[in-house]
């Protein structure tokens, strides 16, 4: 997704995380999650079915605080 350093400014949006991180990074991070000392705000769950729902709540995205999780088989 394009974007530009005006457009982090004029929505006032921060950078959330990073790809590439190592397997051994990971595991920590994983520990914690599966120990419940850590938490991933979830914003919605929705039916695989209703992915096109999912992308208009990203596109909104004012209100949206958390991931946005789709269910295959639903």
């Amino acid at each position: 997704m394009p974007f530009t350093v005006f457009d982090l400014t004029r929505l006032e949006a921060d950078i959330v995380g990073v790809r590439g991180a190592r397997h051994e990074d990971a595991l920590p991070v994983m520990a914690l999650l599966a120990d419940g000392k850590l938490h991933s705000a979830i914003a919605a769950r929705l039916p695989l079915a209703d992915a096109a729902k999912a992308h208009e709540l990203m596109e909104r995205g004012t209100t949206v605080v958390g991931r946005i999780l789709l269910k295959p088989g639903t």
